[in-house]
């Protein structure tokens, strides 16, 4: 392929990424999501789930966007409509030789497991409630057996996000474990979700 015919080829997708930006629906800059607390995360979802990647397909839009589409199976619902299995559309991913990358979304890596946040999946470029503050790796510790709560990249929560996590009684020092156990957070979502 010629530099010229490649050129030609990133025309449109340059065109579609630019009125996307002067839109309002790309941001501008590599990190535009405010932070948020765990009620703010419960509060504003509308849908919380845990599941599993199980393919990421990229696809092109009429207007020449890129998006991929992340199967999720073995889904477990603590709110929103009960599924089994959900596609969630974001913008950025690879068609062919095409890739749109936005700096600042965290990615889905197939066969991870994920406990995640969702609004306006479909209508969103990233339709997490926070961007990489309503996505979290859910990983299997070996020395307890439990599933753990990890970032959005696969590191430990931060100290100060912990802090706002309920405290489990039955779980000696959350605060210093590398991970939260995932059945805290599912108890809290759940007694969040009853409160007025």
């Amino acid at each position: 392929m010629t530099h010229q015919s490649l050129q030609a080829r990133s025309i449109p997708v340059l065109l579609s990424t630019a009125f996307l930006l002067v839109h309002g629906i790309i941001p501008s800059s590599a990190h535009t999501f405010r932070d948020k607390n765990f009620d703010a995360l419960v509060m504003e979802a509308d849908q919380i789930l845990v599941g599993t990647v199980a393919s990421a397909v990229g696809r092109k839009l009429p207007n020449g966007a890129i998006v991929t589409d992340i199967a999720l199976s073995g889904v477990e619902t603590m709110k929103g409509p009960a599924v089994s299995e959900t596609v969630l559309t974001v913008l950025g991913g690879t068609v062919g030789e095409e890739t749109l990358e936005l700096t600042g979304l965290p990615t889905f890596e197939l066969t991870a497991r994920y406990l995640i946040f969702l609004k306006d999946d479909g209508r969103a470029i990233f339709p997490v409630v926070g961007g990489d503050h309503g996505l979290f790796h859910v990983e299997k510790d070996h020395a307890s057996g439990e599933d753990i709560v990890l970032d959005a990249y696969g590191r430990p929560l931060a100290t100060s996000r912990r802090a706002e996590l309920p405290q489990d009684p039955s779980v000696p020092n959350v605060l210093v474990q590398p991970g939260v156990p995932l059945r805290v957070l599912r108890k809290a979502i759940l007694i969040r979700l009853q409160l007025p």
